[in-house]
């Protein structure tokens, strides 16, 4: 008599059932890789911010401009150059227009036609002050309420730098 080899349908049932508890425990900590890389793009976007205060403080300073409460760069000959449309307040950017010049690669949320498919960083006015984000974290040109984001809250004083929030993704 021949004996027929193969799997008994107890040990194919154990085999599905260590499969469901190896894959229970694995999903959910590459779910939240997507949280984490957003959260990794807000901390760059919040270098970047910063980095962009320092270098116009810097360039403010040079030219003695950094206690002034407003310094448009039309009426700044040595700043048009290198920031074409600016303001500033207190040595750092003041407004929209500022930091599209001032930061590379990013867009105003309500001047999207260079985002190409969907993509890209953007900022908009939001909160207590200018919020940065990637651009699906947008409607149109508003702030999705739920959404992780850079918020850059402009000083009032010469003594007291902005201040730079990032609101993490959970």
């Amino acid at each position: 008599m021949k004996r027929n080899s193969g799997f008994t349908l107890i040990e194919l049932v154990i085999v599905i059932i260590v499969l469901g508890i190896l894959s229970a425990t694995a999903v959910p900590k590459f779910i939240n890789l997507q949280d984490d890389a957003k959260n990794a793009v807000l901390h760059g976007i919040s270098g970047a911010v910063n980095s962009a205060m320092d270098i116009s403080y810097t360039k403010l300073a040079i030219n003695g401009l950094e206690h002034k409460a407003s310094v448009n760069v039309i009426n700044t000959p040595s700043l048009a150059e290198w920031c074409q449309g600016c303001s500033f307040s207190y040595g750092y950017p003041d407004g929209l227009d500022s930091w599209s010049s001032i930061i590379e690669g990013i867009n105003r949320a309500d001047q999207q036609a260079d985002v190409i498919n969907g993509k890209g960083l953007v900022f908009g006015s939001g909160g207590s002050g200018i919020v940065f984000t990637m651009q699906g974290n947008y409607i149109g040109n508003s702030l999705k309420s739920d959404n992780c984001y850079v918020e850059y809250i402009k000083s009032d004083s010469s003594t007291e730098r902005p201040i730079v929030n990032v609101v993490e993704c959970k």
